[in-house]
């Protein structure tokens, strides 16, 4: 039985109706009619992501897995530059989570833009293998694939 959606519902409750009328709090404190609340909504920060897709001389694609707190822990993603690197967006993809609005702008790369140092944290993988990575939706999108 969905007691919040027929018995113990905000503006009328039928207390009278309920199997856990017996043992109510609310009920017992005459406070069911200002039970459930509504939880207050999330605020919506917007933010802006700047990508390049990087492909080498063999037609492999460079990933980066996203470690750290932030959004899309642990997922691959291109390659993300700073919002001053000068570049042509081919894509702008817009992506909404829970809190955010995302504004995602995604170019080409060249090897020049390429950190010197690679760490175990980014990969050269082969276009037929990128249906086997776990990608952030809106690359899903834009990324070769066969």
């Amino acid at each position: 039985m969905d007691l919040g959606a027929t018995v113990c519902t905000p503006k009328s409750p039928r207390c009278a109706d309920c199997p856990l009328e017996a043992m109510c709090l609310a009920r017992a404190e005459g406070a069911q009619e200002l039970l459930p609340r509504k939880a207050s909504r999330v605020k919506v920060t917007e933010r802006t992501l700047r990508y390049l897709i990087v492909e080498n001389e063999r037609g492999e694609t460079l990933l980066h897995r996203r470690t750290g707190r932030d959004i899309w822990q642990g997922l691959w993603e291109p390659l993300e530059v700073a919002a001053s690197h000068r570049m042509k967006p081919e894509h702008v993809v817009t992506h909404r989570l829970t809190h955010r609005l995302l504004r995602i702008e995604i170019g080409r790369g060249t090897m020049a833009d390429v950190p010197r140092e690679l760490t175990e944290d980014w990969r050269w993988v082969p276009r037929e293998e990128l249906v086997h990575y776990a990608l952030p939706k809106p690359f899903t999108k834009v990324l070769p694939q066969e």
